[in-house]
């Protein structure tokens, strides 16, 4: 029921908005044995192992080096010019005087690729073309193959240094006809790209991977692809930068996207696979459109899931923090439109997020710490902060703080030391990425340039400094990871080829939406499939609409100009109050009670609600929890597939006792509680729908004996 992807926008879980959180899938090798390469004028090195399987073995393995034509087709095409370029230590006055930001010298020179790659022509290209004979046994294999290809560090230079780079193939289970094509599973992170992270996208293939083919090729620099890490990384502590980056050395600027697509494509001409379908999700989609770009002959289709804004300069863009800030007021209000209750609210969510911050700045709550409230207000696509946290902010406004006090309890502590990402996790994340200063100065510069930049862009209604202190935010990482080399995922003059593109976006996914509009109308073929509260990854979750994603991502495999189906997320109204006593509870509409049997309802209907909703189809952070305080009392215990409540008090005047079922999406939930105000106790049995966005809820039950239908507001 509950989703297998989390994302959220602050650091202490920056990994899991950018990860989805795999499993370990590490498939069993069958028996090995080593043969001599016959052919060594078409291949690097002089030996190729291959492990080849039983005929009841699930996997074969081989290693085998690119062949020396390809290796040189694909680096002419990735970078016709291999010419080196070394950074001067000592910028000339004219640079000084034009670009402060260049000012300061780099310690030593740092020899770097040319630059000024262009785009790969039509001519380079065909040296690798499609139809040429694969060179890799896993081209023929009719079970799960295991290869691994030996490329070049710099492909700008193919007789330089070389790695190696895992991949998995993944025939399709029906082998009587030929594919129907080849999906290239893009996971995200930047992380790991084999085993776990991509069975995500297997399974949204479903039935369609009878007909298509899967493949997986591993991000250098993590798991078995030339693996680097600097455990002393402090993201408090520059320095510690600055010792990772001088042991790593010169060739931690081939850790890049642009290097890594280019891994992808002598993979592809090692397999013989004439062109690929691209399948990206969060990070993912990073790499199909670097990809696509340079490499837009070898590109069937895109599918592209949480897609990234590019800029005009061709990088990633909205990851500053004054970005995230701008768009979490939008997600606010975005929850809050659609709910009668939320809207008559007075002022706007942004102003009263605001106002919070200016209240808290004034008077400092222990109970709200501000890294938990700012990660919590900015990821109200889980459920449970989705549904009260307008009510939340506002009933701490009007000096109720218990409903804030117990939301922000949910939130995450901030690491004091340390990192909770790897060295290659920057290496990509800085280089792929737009920044407030210049790539090419000196870290001691580029902090200058960010201050300034902060300064003439002020961060509201909290700064990245009150919020994460010395942890800082990814810019103020970035400003001390080296980029010496352009990595533009766009390259300039270069567009995406016109093929069928599928571009999915959640509402409530930091942008998401609006990156995915951008992406579908870039292309002719171009379409966008927005998920109304929407949460991240969509297609490869487990979300209660991940299906729906699921079939449209199966329609455009196979029938691309068939019409994009509608998918919603919306299981809930926001709330916009936290009643304090019964007297303040709306009354529901049931005729056949009296006045006290009304109020006993609405004290059962607004604590159950208020449990059930961190047991939302949709949720993915609240998923685990045990158990939870009541609002003003008691608490609520999750003991899947119920929840007790001991003496849970939503009100100050009333308690909660009994059990309630967790239904699916379109079930209902079944409830027997007593309510107890003063020596009053009252039995009910309940059957309701909790899970929609409909303004009414409609409930039927008994209470004291009696049987009753009601109906009651989803929003209070």
């Amino acid at each position: 029921m509950h989703p297998n992807t989390i994302r959220t926008i602050l650091p202490a879980t920056l990994l899991a908005f950018t990860l989805p959180a795999f499993a370990s899938a590490t498939p069993q090798p069958a028996s090995a044995v080593t043969t001599s390469a016959t052919t060594a004028a078409t291949a690097l090195t002089a030996s190729v192992s291959t492990t080849t399987a039983a005929a009841s073995a699930s996997t074969s393995t081989s290693t085998v080096a690119a062949s020396a034509t390809t290796v040189a087709a694909i680096a002419t095409a990735a970078s016709p010019q291999p010419a080196i370029v070394t950074i001067p230590t000592v910028p000339s006055p004219a640079a000084v005087s034009a670009i402060p930001a260049a000012a300061a010298p780099r310690p030593t020179p740092i020899t770097v690729a040319n630059p000024t790659a262009p785009v790969p022509t039509t001519a380079a290209l065909a040296l690798s073309s499609p139809t040429a004979p694969p060179t890799h046994s896993c081209a023929t294999a009719t079970q799960q193959c295991e290869g691994t290809l030996e490329v070049p560090l710099n492909w700008s230079d193919p007789t330089g240094e070389h790695i190696p780079i895992p991949f998995t193939h993944y025939p399709r289970t029906d082998q009587s006809r030929p594919a129907a094509g080849t999906v290239l599973a893009l996971g995200g992170g930047p992380a790991s790209s084999l085993g776990g992270a991509v069975q995500g996208h297997r399974r949204a293939l479903g039935a369609e991977s009878a007909n298509f083919d899967v493949l997986a090729v591993e991000r250098r620099g993590f798991g078995q692809a030339a693996p680097f890490a600097c455990p002393d990384l402090d993201l408090t502590t520059p320095q510690t930068f600055t010792d990772c980056t001088t042991r790593i050395g010169p060739r931690i600027q081939f850790f890049t996207t642009d290097q890594r697509v280019t891994d992808i494509e002598a993979v592809r001409a090692a397999l013989g696979i004439p062109a690929l379908t691209l399948y990206g999700t969060s990070y993912g989609t990073r790499d199909a459109t670097a990809y696509a770009v340079r490499f837009p002959q070898r590109t069937k289709a895109i599918i592209s899931d949480s897609s990234t804004q590019v800029g005009p300069d061709g990088y990633a863009t909205g990851e500053t923090f004054n970005d995230r800030l701008k768009v979490t007021a939008t997600q606010l209000t975005a929850i809050c439109t659609p709910s009668p209750a939320c809207r008559a609210l007075p002022g706007t969510p942004a102003n009263r997020w605001s106002a919070l911050m200016t209240r808290l700045r004034a008077t400092p709550d222990p109970k709200v710490p501000l890294f938990a409230l700012t990660d919590l207000i900015a990821k109200p696509g889980e459920p449970s902060v989705g549904r009260e946290i307008n009510a939340a902010i506002h009933a701490y406004l009007t000096n109720d703080p218990a409903p804030l006090h117990r939301l922000a309890a949910t939130g995450p502590t901030l690491p004091p030391r340390g990192s909770p990402y790897t060295a290659p996790f920057f290496a990509y994340w800085c280089a792929d990425g737009a920044h407030p200063f210049s790539r090419e100065a000196t870290p001691e510069v580029r902090r200058e340039e960010l201050a300034r930049y902060r300064q003439a862009n002020p961060e509201r209604p909290v700064t990245a400094a009150e919020v994460m202190g010395a942890f800082g935010w990814t810019e103020d990482w970035c400003a001390n990871w080296p980029t010496p080399r352009p990595t533009p995922l766009i390259p300039p003059g270069a567009t995406l080829p016109n093929v069928p593109l599928l571009a999915i976006g959640g509402q409530l996914d930091l942008g998401g939406d609006q990156a995915a509009r951008t992406l579908a109308a870039a292309v002719p073929q171009g379409r966008a499939l927005i998920v109304p509260f929407g949460q991240h990854v969509s297609s490869i979750a487990n979300y209660s609409y991940t299906p729906c994603v699921t079939q449209a991502v199966r329609t455009f495999l196979t029938t691309p100009a068939k019409p994009t189906p509608t998918c919603t997320a919306e299981t809930y109204q926001a709330q916009a109050h936290f009643p304090q006593t019964t007297k303040t509870l709306p009354t529901p509409q049931a005729p056949t009670l009296t006045r006290p049997q009304r109020t006993a309802l609405a004290v059962a209907l607004t604590t159950a609600n208020d449990a059930l909703s961190r047991r939302n189809p949709n949720t993915a952070l609240q998923a685990g929890r045990k158990q939870l305080p009541g609002v003003r009392g008691g608490t609520i215990h999750y003991e899947n597939p119920q929840i007790r409540l001991d003496n849970v008090q939503h009100v100050t005047d009333a308690a909660v006792t009994g059990t309630i079922t967790i239904p699916a999406q379109t079930e209902e939930a079944t409830a027997t509680l007593t309510i107890t105000q003063g020596a009053t106790t009252t039995q009910l049995t309940l059957r309701w729908n909790p899970f929609h966005p409909r303004p009414t809820l409609k409930i039927r039950g008994e209470i004291n004996g009696t049987r009753f239908t009601a109906t009651f507001p989803n929003a209070v």
